[in-house]
């Protein structure tokens, strides 16, 4: 099963910023006969309205307990600040294995971040939005209250991530591209 731990600093002091664990469910006709039932690339690219995800995910208590601590020691000593996720995996008997952190996970409607983030008091996109922001600017110093003066509205770019299997210039085979939507 594929587990993820969001991280957002300032949503949950008492855990460290650790959000309760998320769990990719996947539809039946999605991943029948599939010698492993695993977030891969189709399910995420091709068939991701057979996606859903189950906040919190369940688990046994012991590898839940395992899983936030593993998560709270990892984002602390990387230094992983303002928000986060670390990807798992738990097969069948219980064992918990790390596949990877992501200081900038995806952000697209629907991520887990959201579910979980709403378990902790921030129920919509914006309200987890203005807690990354809150998190950074007070890091960095930046006061994030209303100025007097009428200001122009602050403009602000993102890139989102591409990767491709197999990489060819010209964008030939660019429907192979495994990338966060721009609309995150």
């Amino acid at each position: 099963r594929d587990v993820v731990v969001p991280f957002l600093e300032l949503a949950s002091p008492e855990s460290g910023g650790v959000l309760p664990a998320v769990e990719y469910v996947f539809a039946q006709e999605a991943v029948k006969g599939r010698k492993y039932q695993i977030y891969e690339y189709d399910l995420k690219q091709s068939l991701s309205q057979h996606v859903s995800v189950r906040v919190p995910a369940e688990l046994d208590a012991e590898v839940a307990a395992r899983i936030e601590a593993t998560s709270r020691t990892v984002f602390t000593k990387l230094n992983i600040r303002d928000l986060g996720r670390i990807d798992f995996r738990v097969n069948d008997k219980g064992e918990v294995f790390f596949i990877e952190v992501n200081a900038l996970p995806s952000l697209e409607p629907g991520a887990g971040i959201y579910a979980s983030a709403a378990m902790r008091g921030l129920p919509t996109v914006e309200s987890v939005l203005a807690t990354v922001v809150e998190s950074a600017s007070r890091r960095y110093g930046i006061s994030t209250s209303t100025p007097n003066r009428k200001s122009p509205p602050l403009r602000v770019g993102l890139i989102f991530n591409l990767k491709r299997q197999a990489q060819q210039y010209g964008g030939e085979h660019d429907d192979e591209a495994e990338y966060d939507s721009p609309t995150t």
